[in-house]
Order: C-alpha cells, then structure tokens, then sequence
C-alpha cells in the first residue's frame, strides 16, 4: 500500500543535506505487509530544520519545534514584547453582508509583497495570529508565504510581527473571507508554483443551522484545485471528529484530489491550536491530499 506523505514530511524520516536534516519535498512511503517501510525520495529540500522520530510523542514533537523568536535578524538580539495581541471575537459569521463584500485586491500583489514573487508559495487558509507561518518563513528562506484570515486586526498583528522579524519580504498576509476571494487572489500568483494550501483547526460551527458558515464548502475546495497544481498539496486537520470528517467528505466528493488521513502534520512545526490539543490530551484529526 503507497501512502502520500508531504512534502515537509512531518513524519520524521528525513535526508540528509549539508550535515543537517532536510525534509524530502516529495516523498512517498511504501508499507509493506510486514509493517516494514521503505522510502523513496525526490527533489530534497535544502532546508536543514529540526524534524520528528517517527516514535516522537505529540510533546515531544512540539518540544522540538519552539514557537518564533522575537529576534531582530540583524543583532541576533532578542526584541521587547512592545507588539500586543488583540482582543477579538472568536468566531465572526463569514456570511454577513460586512465578510460577503470583497477587499481591493491588487493584480500584482504578489510583485509588491514579495521580494522573489517566482518562490514556491504555501497557502494557510485562516491564519490567525499568524505565529505558524512565522515559524514557517524563519525555517524556510527559500519560500514565499501567505496567510489568509477574515479577522482584520490578527491580520495586522501577525503583518507587523513578520516585519519586525524581517520576514515581510517572504511572509504576506491578507484580510479577506477566503471562500468569497481565494481563487481571485491566488490567480495572481502567476510567477512561482503554490505548492501546498493549509487549513488548520477551522470553526466546526456544531448547530446544524450553521453548518453553512463552515470555511470548507464545495465551492472553495472547487476553487483550491483549480488554484493548485498537479502533485500540490491541501492539508487538513481539526481536534473536532464531526468536522474532521466534514473536511474529508467534501474535499474527496470534488474528486479532484488523492490522498485521506494520515497521523503526523505535514509540518514541522505545531500551530498554536496543536500545543493546547496535545497540552489537554485531546486528539488531532489529520488528512493530506494532492492535486491529481
């Protein structure tokens, strides 16, 4: 049986590449009947970060990934707190009027936002606080990264940080509701691959009656594949099991995608939701798909 692993490939196994540990960019993973398995790997990333065993506990995996320093880039010296986390509702309705009504978006965004607009580019499709793509940007300078996310002032708290770590020229954020604008503004990333599209712990919105306000519908796994290349990624995973299998059902119902649960992150390192489910014991639910 072939499983898809990411290219990250959180489940540890890693190649060697200058020394360090570098995570393959594509790997696939045979199991064999006896549980044995054998690897074989493309295109290795020369990224050397900090990867997870395969025999890793949740804690220890997020032991090994801190989260992102505030170190200035230049003096290696670590930065005040001066930058404060605002206070928001934690769920917004995406289906009002103000999230119905699309932001201004430049056709050239991606050319003012980052310094080398043909780099590869990952997705996180409701950033939050933004602190994973952080993380993300200080491992891999080799990369672009986009966070999407319909509260505006996370936005700009998470935009601010990654300009004080000096990372904006590689890290861009955006306010918008994704399921009324992600296909327009990923349309204009035209000079680089986008490689992998995240969605991490989205609203599980319990009552039957807002099921409808659920980020995952039809129409945007429709518009994420039409945006993702043949062999790109899209990455799932909640701590909820009923809206666990709502992301399972409806992406493998497009027909557009391989791939279904798997029990690592296709990351190596953990969002803040994954640090409190592992801290309080509670289950992740996890599935990694690519584009056929």
């Amino acid at each position: 049986m072939r499983l898809l692993v990411p290219f990250w490939s959180g489940a540890g196994v890693c190649a060697r590449v200058g020394g360090g540990r570098a995570h393959a960019l594509w790997r696939t993973t045979t199991t064999t009947t006896t549980g044995a398995q054998t690897n074989s790997m493309a295109r290795p990333a020369a990224i050397a970060i900090r990867a997870c065993p395969v025999s890793s506990t949740a804690a220890d995996w997020i032991a090994a990934s801190p989260p992102p320093e505030d170190v200035d880039p230049e003096s290696g010296k670590r930065l005040s707190s001066s930058i404060e986390r605002p206070r928001i509702r934690q769920h917004v309705n995406p289906l009002s009027r103000r999230f119905q009504t699309p932001v201004p978006i430049a056709p050239n965004w991606p050319e003012l936002a980052y310094e080398r607009p043909q780099a590869p580019l990952l997705v996180d499709v409701g950033a939050a606080h933004g602190a994973f793509l952080l993380r993300m940007a200080q491992l891999a300078p080799d990369m672009n990264f986009l966070g999407l996310e319909i509260r505006a002032p996370l936005v700009e708290f998470a935009a601010a940080r990654a300009q004080r770590l000096g990372l904006s020229g590689r890290l861009h954020y955006i306010a918008c509701n994704a399921n009324v604008q992600l296909e327009e503004i990923l349309s204009c990333y035209r000079s680089g691959p986008i490689v992998s599209l995240c969605i991490h712990f989205p609203d599980p919105y319990f009552k039957k009656r807002q099921h409808k306000r659920r980020i995952v519908q039809p129409e945007l796994v429709a518009a994420i594949a039409r945006c993702l290349r043949s062999g790109g990624e899209l990455f799932v995973q909640s701590d909820v099991a009923e809206a666990a299998q709502h992301l399972t059902e409806v992406i493998e119902a497009s027909g557009e995608f391989v791939g279904g649960a798997v029990d690592c992150s296709a990351y190596p390192v953990p969002t803040e939701r994954e640090v409190a489910s592992a801290a309080m014991g509670r289950p992740v639910y996890r599935a990694l798909y690519r584009r056929k």
